[in-house]
């Protein structure tokens, strides 16, 4: 969710297509086809079933739709690598949702918090790494850049 000079978008719709979250939900026939015989070890694994375990009876058309939601054992994981990489590969063959492409300057304070240091793996200096992520996050969007950042 970053423009090409590092700033963060605003936010990503939830439709796409004129349905909502066509491009994140599946059904269960959908897995299938992408996953042939590999399918029945993660829909179980994925809480997936063929009636959809999105809310029923709501106003966005999830009906027999399935939210992706790991209920296996951890040990599951690494067994089901490659059919999450196929899902993957074929979500990107979608309609893509549209992306709020503003950046919003106002949202600052909290976004730098989620790109600290301790979030981020990084072993720098919260007021450093915040100070740097202003100046080549937001910086360039002010209308002014002031000749200092305070964190």
């Amino acid at each position: 969710m970053t423009d090409p000079d590092g700033g963060l978008y605003s936010t990503q719709d939830a439709d796409s297509e004129g349905e909502e979250s066509k491009f994140f939900v599946w059904t269960a026939a959908e897995i299938r086809d992408v996953l042939d015989h590999k399918a029945d070890a993660f829909t179980t694994t994925y809480g997936v079933t063929r009636h959809g375990n999105a809310s029923t009876g709501s106003a966005h058309g999830f009906e027999g739709k399935n939210i992706l939601e790991f209920v296996g054992g951890i040990d599951q994981r690494p067994t089901l690598a490659e059919a999450r990489r196929k899902l993957l590969e074929a979500r990107e063959k979608r309609v893509h949702p549209d992306r709020d492409r503003k950046v919003l300057t106002s949202n600052s304070p909290s976004r730098l918090r989620s790109q600290s240091p301790r979030r981020c793996g990084h072993s720098y200096r919260l007021a450093d790494t915040r100070a740097t992520l202003a100046e080549r996050c937001y910086m360039p969007y002010l209308p002014q850049a002031p000749t200092a950042v305070l964190c």
